[in-house]
């Protein structure tokens, strides 16, 4: 009897001291952001860049999320307000939460130099800078590019349905 309660009393030790595993994926937060250089900015580009990343799964790793850690309450990352950061706003202390900012713009008007002192320390604390200042005429979309779509304006093409390629096994009727 003596020995059924030691082997119960060590099979509940053991059980106790067992690994526990999970095998939930692990999401890796990146805080990033878009840089304005105040509320009425109309030169910023490409504010949804990190948006479209955190979407494209083919261009991550699994697990890597992006987000702002500053962005307003209420706001959605599918919203041009979740991913701004005003630059002239926030302070080193709140910069320094970020891991990438991305400075896209066609011109620097409106950078003051305490804005590049800020931009400065941020990168020489650690954070990336992701510069995008693109050539004139660059339409400013960089994942969403402007399409244009017209009627069609040429010839209707019948397919010939006995081709070699198409009568086998397969074959494809007028209606497919």
């Amino acid at each position: 009897m003596r020995a059924l309660g030691t082997l119960a009393l060590s099979a509940l030790v053991l059980g106790a001291l067992a690994d526990g595993r999970n095998y939930d994926p692990r999401v890796a937060p990146i805080n990033a952001g878009v840089i304005t250089f105040g509320d009425s900015d109309a030169a910023v580009r490409d504010v949804y860049t990190f948006y479209a990343l955190d979407q494209r799964t083919d261009l991550k790793p699994a697990g890597l999320s992006f987000q702002n850690p500053l962005a307003p309450s209420g706001a959605g990352r599918d919203q041009a307000a979740y991913w701004l950061v005003d630059l002239s706003k926030v302070t080193d202390t709140q910069l320094s939460r970020y891991r990438i900012l991305l400075l896209s713009r066609a011109n620097l008007n409106g950078m003051t130099a305490e804005m590049r002192e800020k931009l400065r320390r941020f990168v020489d604390g650690g954070g990336v800078l992701w510069v995008d200042m693109p050539a004139n005429g660059s339409s400013g979309e960089l994942f969403f590019p402007r399409l244009t779509f017209g009627t069609g304006g040429g010839a209707i093409n019948f397919i010939n349905l006995n081709h070699p390629l198409l009568h086998g096994y397969y074959t494809l009727t007028p209606a497919d």
